[in-house]
């Protein structure tokens, strides 16, 4: 028993997947000379409401063929008889009513089911029977996966309109209401995020629905390489399911430049102030000086301030900032 993939084209408009097939080979001379080499291709993932094709393909060599059988799981679902009128015959299974095949596209080496539901996943079997004096039966199977695809695109959440060097952007996306649960992958600036900084990733089954709801988070340190030379960071989450969906939602942020400090600046006070003697009220005297207060930070302002308020208040003086 041999294992091979191969890719496949579409056939009447319905788009086939690569899977693996397993291939059988009859060991006998005999057989060299007629049935062998039955394998099968089955779409590895369909969306739900599509059609799939199965093909069965074998070698007769010198036989003849006598029949040839499909099988959901253990149970019959399709035969072709080719001396039979007519020649094909459909099983109805209980429990899986929603199977409809189109006998006018099926055949011998295809099997076409329309309109495909998420009950429709699982093993189909292909067995090919030679007629006589042979009588040889092969067979060979493959799985197909029905997809539920989500409705909406996947939702990030978390991100902030601005970072700077040294920040960590911590963000997490969500995809919704499919089945199998999406693939969640991440990119800033159309670099994909290594796994390292994926922090949590989880799927969470819906009860009402049955469907599943995919949850990742990332959290990485910004460094200057990770922002564009505009100064731009867009952060990209992309959810996929298999090779037939595939979303992508983005968001982005800009740098924020680090304020520039306010230079400090010198400042000379002029003080004047007035002294008054009780003997004599017509009398006074004045006088004047000037302060010099070095260069400071804006933050040391309050500081001064304060002290300058108890100045003038106990000297009652005339401040003048020049």
């Amino acid at each position: 028993m041999t294992i091979f993939c191969k890719a496949l084209e579409g056939i009447d408009g319905v788009q086939t997947t690569t899977e693996e097939y397993e291939e059988y080979d009859f060991a006998s001379t005999d057989a060299l000379q007629g049935l062998r080499h039955v394998r099968v291709h089955v779409p590895v993932a369909v969306k739900v409401g599509d059609s799939a094709i199965l093909r069965c393909l074998f070698e007769l060599g010198e036989d003849t063929l006598y029949s040839v059988k499909w099988y959901k799981g253990g149970r019959e679902i399709f035969r072709y008889l080719p001396r039979d009128t007519p020649s094909i015959k459909i099983f109805p299974i209980i429990g899986l009513e929603d199977l409809h095949i189109e006998k006018s596209k099926s055949n011998a080496t295809h099997l076409f089911i329309k309109k495909v539901t998420i009950n429709l996943s699982g093993r189909y079997s292909c067995e090919v029977s030679a007629d006589a004096p042979s009588f040889r039966t092969a067979f060979a199977f493959g799985n197909m996966n029905i997809v539920v695809v989500p409705k909406t695109l996947p939702e990030v959440h978390g991100m902030k309109p601005r970072y700077r060097v040294g920040d960590v952007l911590k963000a997490t996306c969500v995809s919704k209401n499919s089945r199998p649960a999406a693939n969640l992958t991440w990119a800033l600036n159309g670099n994909l995020i290594d796994s390292e900084h994926i922090i949590k990733t989880s799927v969470r089954n819906e009860v009402k629905t049955n469907l599943e709801t995919s949850i990742s988070t990332l959290s990485i340190e910004l460094q200057r390489h990770h922002f564009s030379e505009s100064g731009r960071l867009k952060l990209r989450c992309t959810a996929s399911i298999h090779n037939i969906y595939w979303r992508t939602s983005e968001n982005s942020a800009e740098e924020e430049k680090p304020k520039e400090a306010v230079p400090a600046q010198d400042y000379r006070l002029h003080v004047a102030h007035s002294t008054e003697t009780t003997a004599l009220p017509s009398s006074s005297s004045s006088s004047s000086e000037s302060l010099f207060l070095p260069a400071v930070q804006n933050k040391l302002w309050p500081f001064y301030m304060s002290v300058l308020i108890l100045y003038i208040n106990k000297y009652q003086c005339t401040l003048i900032l020049y």
